[in-house]
């Protein structure tokens, strides 16, 4: 698992790797909305913590997409109480 203090660094660096995002949010998923929030989260990693995440980090998707920052989503379809971004 990721330590707290280096997930914390990665998801405020700008620079960070994408891989290591991807990693921080699977070994650690309180950190899924900062992930979601990186601007190199890549569209794979948000569909994917918005499926797999928690609700903070899916309305942090959802509050990017309303903003208009889709990078690379086009959509967040709504399924019984679960989200699904799709790819553009």
């Amino acid at each position: 698992m990721v330590d707290f203090d280096t997930a914390a660094a990665a998801v405020q660096d700008p620079n960070a790797d994408p891989v290591f995002l991807a990693k921080i949010a699977y070994e650690n998923p309180e950190f899924g909305a900062n992930v979601v929030a990186n601007p190199r989260a890549y569209p794979g990693l948000k569909r994917w913590v918005a499926q797999f995440g928690d609700e903070r980090a899916r309305q942090q998707l959802v509050d990017q997409l309303r903003a208009g920052n889709t990078a690379g989503l086009k959509e967040l379809r709504v399924h019984g109480d679960r989200r699904e971004a799709r790819d553009r």
